[in-house]
């Protein structure tokens, strides 16, 4: 089992990569809004020059998407294709961020059966 962390960028893409996800047979994530570091910090930056030129070509967005999964292996792959497709490729600025990580145990009522999310 694996925990996949995927933070969209674009709230906007949302729905789309939602119903991606379920035609593709992968169910049972968690949402959450969130805000990026950077989107923060420019509230505690002087108002100079490079701060302000920083802001004009930022993508203005107050939220993103975090996302949680509790995943089987063989489903990674296709999470990645839709996550590029959806987003364009995460090597494209403001797109997002994939993170997996391996899970030992898991607990909890969301278990539909043994050793699945």
């Amino acid at each position: 089992m694996k925990l996949v962390i995927f933070i969209l960028n674009n709230p906007d893409l949302q729905e789309t990569f939602l119903g991606k996800l379920y035609n593709a047979g992968i169910r049972g994530g968690t949402i959450l809004d969130s805000m990026g570091m950077a989107k923060k910090q420019t509230d505690y930056q002087n108002e100079d020059l490079v701060s302000v030129l920083k802001q004009l070509f930022i993508i203005p967005r107050d939220a993103n998407k975090t996302m949680l999964f509790c995943m089987e292996e063989e489903k990674i792959a296709k999470f990645k294709q839709i996550v590029n497709e959806v987003t364009g490729g995460l090597d494209q600025p403001n797109s997002g961020v994939l993170m997996i990580l391996p899970l030992d145990e898991v607990y909890g009522s969301f278990i539909t059966r043994k050793g699945q999310c």
